[in-house]
């Protein structure tokens, strides 16, 4: 049931992607983040999302007026020193005998990574207003907070015995790579929630962030928790009540440590 409508809804997307190309990037970060086909049973499972919204982009940046070069900043100019230091040890692996059993695996990482990339300058070429920039924050916000509300509500119901994890198949699938995602998103929410003119989108905002630090916690990962706990000691320490922050995130800490299931406590 749900194949037919994700698949027309893709279509859709495309064509817009096409004639608005911003659009089309809120649409291709919707699938990359969120992975709908994930969600579905059937044939659409097999549709590469992705490509079929990334592709009318390009064209469509390529036609509108509304972009501008990627700005020459330090950070651009280091993304672009990895993306080669990317196709450097790609050509190693390639040319080298005792790796060569890896050849198909590290071109198939090395696509993926340039097409995140390549996306990644598109999105540096459209976002050209600070509006435009915060529509992107909100589509990036709201995949995540979906995921996390989702499986924490089914996780306190559940007891907390089982992990999170990102939506299957995709580059946030792993627990890991989850939550590293979800600590990133952390920041975002909290500087949304501060500008935001909207009240419900506000309280909506604010009301997401436990959601997303337990989802963080669920995740069962390590190096999550110690990602969760710099981001909020980060945040903490940029508002206006730091010793009231600071105090939150030891009772939360205290918090989780009491209720937590005991092999989540052996694990960290």
């Amino acid at each position: 049931m749900r194949d037919l409508p994700l698949a027309t809804i893709l279509l859709v997307l495309a064509v817009i992607a096409l004639l608005r190309p911003f659009l089309g990037l809120l649409g291709w970060t919707w699938v990359t983040y969120f992975s709908p086909t994930q969600f579905t049973w059937g044939w659409s499972r097999r549709i590469p999302g992705g490509e079929v919204i990334a592709i009318p982009t390009l064209l469509g940046s390529l036609l509108t007026q509304e972009r501008r070069m990627p700005p020459i900043t330090r950070e651009t100019v280091l993304l672009i020193i990895l993306w080669l230091w990317f196709a450097v040890t790609t050509l190693n692996v390639l040319h080298s005998p005792l790796l060569a059993h890896h050849s198909l695996d590290t071109l198939n990482q090395m696509l993926q990574v340039s097409k995140t990339l390549l996306m990644t300058f598109i999105a540096l070429m459209l976002l050209i207003d600070a509006k435009k920039f915060r529509s992107w924050f909100l589509v990036t916000i709201a995949c995540f907070v979906v995921l996390c509300v989702k499986d924490v509500t089914w996780l306190v119901l559940t007891g907390g015995q089982f992990q999170v994890y990102g939506p299957g198949r995709s580059m946030i699938g792993d627990n890991n790579d989850f939550a590293l995602a979800v600590n990133i998103c952390l920041p975002m929410i909290y500087y949304l929630a501060q500008t935001e003119t909207s009240r419900p989108i506000r309280w909506a905002l604010w009301a997401s962030l436990p959601f997303a630090a337990v989802a963080v916690v669920l995740t069962y990962s390590r190096g999550g928790l110690l990602g969760l706990a710099a981001a909020m000691l980060a945040i903490a320490l940029q508002s206006k009540r730091k010793i009231r922050g600071l105090s939150l995130i030891l009772g939360l800490a205290l918090l989780a440590f009491l209720v937590a299931p005991g092999k989540w406590i052996e694990r960290m």
